[in-house]
């Protein structure tokens, strides 16, 4: 095994696996990981070295902080391996990848790459310490990392719970709406309810093809600046100074976190599609584009809504349920439009 306590400057990574790499993966890459040893080499006992990894971080009372550390990339084709949070692409990295993790920025760990700092976002890697927050494999470290274990009983629960609680409420049109007057909530603006049965009302309603014409249609009713009327049925141009892609190629999923963070406030138009890191917008003929708005909390649970499914507002999970039953596969966040970004 090798010191995973050295200094980050003393590690040097290298990846073994070709850089080519695409979505004809082994069909079960994590049964033949690689392990990216210091010294480039491959190791056949990698395997039984994460519960050292474990036990050293927990003895070891001089350490601040949990790196370097081993990580596996979960992921389901290949991880993007860029030169910064969002950066230039330098490499692929495919599930079952072992590297070692030298620090963590935000949602960006880092490594040593080809004697050069990169970064892989935290949403596809596992460690002994924290599994992938959006990984696609099971957990890497599950059979050694006992809080994981214990986590998993109370995640079961909770979806158990918030299950039976969406089952309960199914019908959110019969369901009481707590409304306020703050754009920012946390509750759902009541401007953006009357936003909501203008857009019902309007041509954009008719086909669920006119998402992104429904979407901008109730933010521009619900009082949201344009240069003229009619403009905000093309957000992405109406309100294009204010796109943000600190969650481009995220999973829909992540909304719940972003929203009850504070990061994703009520009136914000979300774009995802499925190949979500090319631009423009509307690129490629099999790509799954669709475009939706945040609404506020509903019973503390952040709701959203769209042209589809009557209009409903629906939780996260349901909303995600749509796009991953969708012909294109999975949609990703690409962008986060605000059109209510001059009164915020």
């Amino acid at each position: 095994m090798f010191n995973y306590f050295k200094k980050p400057s003393t590690i040097i990574l290298s990846i073994l696996l070709g850089l080519n790499c695409s979505a004809g993966f082994a069909q079960n890459p994590f049964a033949n990981d690689t392990a990216v040893t210091v010294d480039g080499s491959s190791s056949d006992d990698s395997q039984g070295s994460s519960t050292n990894v474990v036990t050293e971080y927990k003895e070891n009372k001089n350490i601040n902080n949990e790196y370097p550390i081993e990580g596996t990339i979960n992921c389901r084709y290949g991880q993007n391996c860029r030169t910064s949070p969002w950066g230039d692409i330098i490499a692929i990295l495919p599930p079952g990848t072992k590297v070692v993790v030298t620090g963590k920025e935000g949602d960006w760990y880092t490594i040593e790459y080809n004697g050069r700092k990169c970064y892989l976002h935290y949403s596809l890697v596992d460690t002994p310490l924290t599994p992938a927050y959006d990984g696609y494999h099971p957990y890497a470290y599950a059979d050694i990392n006992f809080n994981y274990q214990k986590d998993q009983v109370k995640k079961t629960t909770t979806k158990k719970e918030s299950s039976n609680n969406n089952n309960n409420n199914s019908n959110n049109s019969n369901k009481k709406i707590d409304t306020t007057k703050d754009i920012n909530g946390p509750e759902v603006p009541e401007c953006l309810m009357k936003g909501l049965e203008a857009a019902k009302k309007s041509v954009w309603n008719k086909t669920n093809d006119k998402c992104l014409q429904f979407a901008g249609t109730l933010a521009e009713e619900a009082g949201a600046p344009v240069s003229k009327k009619g403009a905000g049925s093309q957000p992405q141009i109406a309100w294009s100074n204010t796109k943000d892609t600190s969650l481009r190629g995220q999973r829909i999923d992540c909304l719940k976190e972003a929203a009850l963070s504070g990061k994703l406030l009520p009136g914000m138009l979300i774009h995802v599609k499925h190949h979500y890191n090319e631009d423009p917008d509307y690129a490629r003929s099999n790509d799954g584009h669709h475009w939706f708005v945040y609404m506020g909390l509903v019973d503390g649970e952040p709701m959203f809504v769209d042209n589809i499914k009557e209009n409903k507002l629906r939780d996260t999970e349901t909303q995600a349920r749509t796009f991953k039953t969708s012909k294109y596969g999975d949609r990703y966040i690409t962008a986060i439009y605000d059109p209510f970004a001059s009164q915020r």
